[in-house]
């Protein structure tokens, strides 16, 4: 953000505004307080000085944290997505008959297969795991959209 501390007011063009000091009534400048203007954005977003370098924003989700922490599992979750939009059509899970039910059955198979030392699976060569992963993911989107 490029702050600069300036009026926004016609009173630089040599307007005179029936003010004191010439400002016009509205201007931040005329009231004696300091005030910043992000010229990112231009004339008229006003900051008021004690906001500047704040964000409210500690209520948001950290989502900078999964993707930041789990990159590698991000993206083998990915390439499982993009198998089954290859093999299916994009978010064609979403339309599976009984999903929760079946997911779950994919998940378990998954997850047995990783527990007996098999690393990836034999039709997609990708990890049990970012299957387990997705098959997880699916069916806590089928309850959210649910519960929704």
């Amino acid at each position: 953000m490029n702050l600069v501390n300036r009026c926004t007011c016609g009173k630089s063009t040599g307007v005179k505004w029936g003010t004191g000091d010439g400002h016009s009534l509205d201007c931040p400048r005329g009231s004696g307080q300091p005030f910043y203007i992000d010229a990112t954005k231009g004339v008229g977003d006003l900051l008021p000085p004690n906001s500047i370098g704040v964000k409210y924003d500690s209520e948001k989700p950290r989502v900078d944290l999964l993707i930041d922490g789990c990159p590698l599992s991000l993206e083998a979750i990915s390439q499982v997505l993009t198998f089954g939009s290859k093999k299916y059509a994009d978010h064609n899970w979403q339309h599976v008959e009984g999903g929760e039910q079946r997911y779950k059955a994919a998940l378990m198979r998954h997850v047995l297969a990783s527990a007996k030392g098999e690393k990836v699976d034999s039709e997609t060569g990708l990890s049990h795991l970012a299957h387990a992963a997705c098959c997880v993911l699916f069916m806590l989107e089928l309850e959210l959209k649910k519960d929704a």
